[in-house]
């Protein structure tokens, strides 16, 4: 089975509560993405954060879930598509605000080199 990646970015409230995540998922040899997932967590979205203006709320693809729900169904994704690294700006700060997905291995895309057309991560979280 091919290896795959997960590209994360979450969105906090002030409060620092996960309102938002956008996930793509994408072919680890040539990062073709063919999956890409918004969740948006209804009790959290509605408080003041600096984001809050441009959420997908009444998107017809958003994906509204409690948090516990999304971050199983996120999971089950992870391991249908045979996620085994995900992929953040600022990686430490959305692994510290998903500890459902420590088990993953985190790479932070802030500390990216680019070497031709390859891009190699040099920081592994």
């Amino acid at each position: 089975m091919k290896k795959r990646i997960a590209v994360i970015d979450t969105e906090t409230t002030y409060y620092d509560d996960v309102m938002s995540i956008g996930i793509v998922i994408a072919d680890s040899t040539n990062l073709t993405a063919d999956m890409s997932l918004y969740y948006v967590f209804p009790e959290e979205c509605w408080k003041p954060a600096m984001y809050s203006n441009v959420l997908y709320y009444n998107d017809q693809r958003t994906i509204k879930k409690f948090r516990g729900e999304a971050m199983e169904e996120i999971i089950e994704h992870f391991e249908k598509e045979n996620v085994t690294e995900i992929f953040a700006y600022n990686a430490l700060f959305d692994k510290g605000h998903l500890p459902e997905l420590s088990s993953y291995v985190w790479k932070d895309i802030m500390k990216l080199q680019h070497i031709g057309s390859t891009i190699i991560v040099f920081q592994r979280m």
